[in-house]
């Protein structure tokens, strides 16, 4: 929306100048044919050659004319020359080579040189393409995608070209990449020993920080058996590092957003109950977003990929820091300033969930990265009913989840489900 604006801003500008520089331009252009005429009036027809205009011409001495000589004065460069009214005429060929091919006297005249209408025309679309370029490009070099995942200490898991392990074709087929997590890829798979169809998580790269990140979360992710948290199958570290669990093709990103405030509600009602239950255990997530909420068919939500998940009672940090950028915490950009990532930032999490399921945008205003971040940790977030007034209901749950401290947010999940259900749609 500010790009646009900009870019409009700048062709009004554009538009001003072309309005003020075209008649400029013509009016220029009428003085110069004007010039030429009058020139062409006083002056004999001699061209443009400047040699014809700074050599002086020698008339015969004797004139045979009745009326007294006239004599014309013509300057040229830095001379002047006086020259008497010719009793003879130029001979046809001469006169040709004198006037030039328009006709005016002045050889490559008016009639040849670029209108200055159409040369300030030309300048002016020359400008506004230029600009419209560099906002197209500005644009698609600073998009950003909302879904995806920033991992401090190692390369963009969307850069890596690992395939599905070799070791592991003998217990699928059907092998079909279905998308990349934080330090992961997910294959969908039939599992050959009963054409189960199934989703196969296996790492990204074999260096040692990736493989501690993943049994990290091969031993968090196997401990959680809820009805909101997607289901693993099987997992084994042998012959290669994998973690098998359902399969669902859809998620919250692939809904149309915004949505009805009672579906809103129930979804992230769900999600909640998932969150409360993995809280309980000590586990947190860090990372909920719609990519990471899967749906199954009868629209029951599934919290999925717990590669940033940490045990609270841990103190060994062994996953990468990172976070999704328009669903980080405060605490997640700025950790010296509110302190490590806790419960409270999955419930800020789902507080910008709950918000762009309600309303289809985000809570803060920012175009690049560095706009949205510094939004995030010093402006207030925009409340639903600014969006929708219908939504006002929503806007206290919302703005709790969205608080920048952590201690003033709710204390547990199972509080905010709590004035979550009490909301009326």
């Amino acid at each position: 929306m500010r790009r646009s604006a900009l870019f409009g801003s700048f062709a009004a500008v554009i538009l001003v100048i072309a309005l003020i520089a075209v008649p400029a331009a013509a009016a220029q252009g009428q003085e110069m044919k004007d010039a030429h005429v009058m020139a062409n009036k006083s002056a004999p027809a001699y061209g443009n050659d400047r040699a014809a205009w700074q050599v002086p011409i020698t008339l015969p001495a004797t004139v045979a004319v009745d009326d007294p000589p006239v004599t014309t004065t013509i300057a040229a460069a830095s001379e002047i020359t006086a020259i008497p009214e010719a009793a003879s005429t130029p001979s046809v060929t001469e006169q040709a080579r004198f006037m030039g091919p328009n006709g005016t006297g002045m050889q490559g005249g008016s009639g040849d040189r670029t209108d200055p209408i159409v040369l300030a025309l030309i300048i002016v679309a020359v400008i506004v393409a230029a600009l419209y370029g560099y906002f197209h490009l500005s644009a698609r070099g600073t998009s950003i995608d909302p879904d995806h995942t920033v991992i401090f200490g190692g390369k963009d898991p969307h850069s890596d070209d690992g395939g599905f392990p070799p070791a592991l074709s003998a217990r699928y087929t059907g092998i079909v990449p279905v998308g990349s997590g934080g330090t992961a890829r997910v294959f969908l798979a039939t599992r050959v020993r009963d054409g189960q169809t199934v989703a196969v998580k296996v790492p990204l790269r074999t260096d040692e920080a990736t493989g501690r990140s993943f049994l990290k979360e091969i031993g968090i992710w196997r401990g959680l058996v809820h009805q909101n948290i997607v289901r693993v199958c099987a997992v084994n570290i042998l012959p290669s590092p994998y973690v098998e669990m359902e399969y669902f093709d859809r998620s919250l990103k692939d809904l149309e957003k915004p949505l009805s405030p009672a579906r809103a509600r129930s979804i992230v009602a769900g999600i909640a109950e998932g969150l409360a239950y993995a809280h309980e255990k000590g586990v947190i997530h860090r990372d909920l977003k719609p990519g990471n909420i899967l749906l199954a068919p009868d629209g029951t939500p599934k919290i999925a990929d717990w590669g940033l998940g940490r045990v609270l009672a841990d103190g060994d940090e062994t996953t990468a820091p990172g976070f999704s950028l328009h669903y980080a915490a405060p605490e997640q950009l700025a950790p010296a300033r509110y302190g490590p990532a806790g419960a409270g930032t999955d419930l800020f999490q789902l507080g910008v969930v709950l918000y762009e399921l309600l309303t289809g945008a985000f809570p803060y205003n920012g175009v690049g990265p560095g706009e949205y971040a510094a939004a995030v940790l010093s402006d207030d977030p925009v409340p639903p009913s600014a969006v929708e007034p219908a939504l006002a209901p929503f806007d206290q749950i919302v703005l709790r989840c969205l608080k920048k401290d952590p201690a003033t947010r709710y204390a547990s999940a199972e509080a905010f489900l709590a004035d979550l259900r009490a909301i009326e749609c």
